[in-house]
Parts: structure tokens; sequence; C-alpha cells
């Protein structure tokens, strides 16, 4: 693969797919990278690959995500809970001081 295919290639990589920016990273036209990715199966195949990783990172990130909500609704929730214990507890004494 020639060097400005490569460069797209790793321009790819760095902007985790988006063409746009790759292309104006590498500085080739939308256009050329198209025509490359329908006549160079190794340029296609690389490309491919780089899609491969964007969809595994944009999995990783959104198990993430999910993870650190989950955790932070459990927080809540053990907050709720422990209010809402205190302020039964508050209302067992006050009755038990009638």
């Amino acid at each position: 693969m020639k060097n400005n295919k490569k460069r797209m290639v790793d321009s790819m990589i760095i902007n985790y797919g988006n063409v746009r920016a790759s292309c104006k990273q590498a500085q080739i036209s939308r256009a050329v990278h198209y025509r490359w990715l329908n006549n160079c199966i190794e340029y296609k195949e690389a490309i491919n690959n780089v899609t491969h990783y964007k969809r595994e990172f944009i999995e990783s990130a959104e198990h993430d995500l999910i993870e650190k909500e989950m955790r932070s609704m459990c927080y809540k929730e053990k907050r709720k809970t422990k209010l809402s214990l205190a302020f039964i507890n508050t209302l067992r004494s006050k009755q038990d001081e009638k």
C-alpha cells in the first residue's frame, strides 16, 4: 500500500473511522478515498479493519457508560434507603416519646 493510502488508514484509526476528518488530516479528497475503497482490495480490507476497531471502541465506551450509570443508580438507591430508614427511625422515636 502506498504512503498516501497508509496515511489515510492511520488517519481513520486516529479519527475512529470518521471519513471527513480523516480525509482532511490525510490531505486527500473524499472522492479519492471512495475511489481507493472501490478499486483497491488491500485498502478496503485495511479500512474494514478500522471499522471493526471503531465498533469495538464504541461498544467498550457504551459498556463503561452503562457501568458508571449503574454504579450511580445503586449509590442513589442506597442513599434513598438510608434516608428513608433514618426518617422511619425518627418517626418511631417520636412515637416512643409520646
